[in-house]
């Protein structure tokens, strides 16, 4: 006996809900690739790369799984808003330890870009000191804080 109640109704929310939850980041991904173009770097389409590819994987991996377990638009629905409070709760995370301590949080980025720069040679930002276009923002919130943890690089690291 088969007790598979779904429909294509369910299915269509899953991929509505996915969609309208995960297209920011889909965006993101397929703006890093097209500024990776312009800027030739390999970093930002390696990251555009992987941005987009985690996306999509989330997409079809909601899709599998609720394929393997529900048996009800339902459980299609639920299961998808479980997975993406799952694929969130890093950046909750994240944000609760800015909340809580942004110096320390401050430093460690200083530190994690430092430790960076020395692995890539300290003369080499292109990419960092490369002009952003305000209609090219890929993340406004990164690109600030980007530009103000390089300002204060040349304060805080010891070459």
């Amino acid at each position: 006996e088969d007790y598979n109640d779904t429909t294509l109704k369910g299915w269509v929310s899953l991929f509505a809900i996915m969609t309208a939850y995960l297209i920011k980041d889909m965006i993101k991904g397929i703006k890093l690739i097209y500024r990776a173009t312009r800027l030739a770097s390999f970093r930002l389409l390696f990251g555009g790369i992987i941005l987009v590819s985690v996306t999509s994987f989330a997409i079809l991996t909601s899709y599998f799984y609720n394929q393997a377990i529900a048996l009800s638009d339902t459980e299609i629905i639920t299961n998808s808003l479980i997975l993406l409070f799952m694929t969130d709760f890093d950046e909750w995370v994240h944000q609760l330890i800015f909340f809580v301590s942004p110096n320390w949080l401050e430093k460690l980025s200083k530190e994690a870009l430092c430790y960076e720069r020395s692995l890539n040679g300290s003369s080499d930002s292109r990419e960092e000191d490369a002009p952003i276009d305000q209609n090219d923002n890929v993340d406004s919130f990164t690109e600030e804080s980007s530009k103000k943890l390089s300002m204060s690089l040349s304060h805080y690291c010891i070459w």
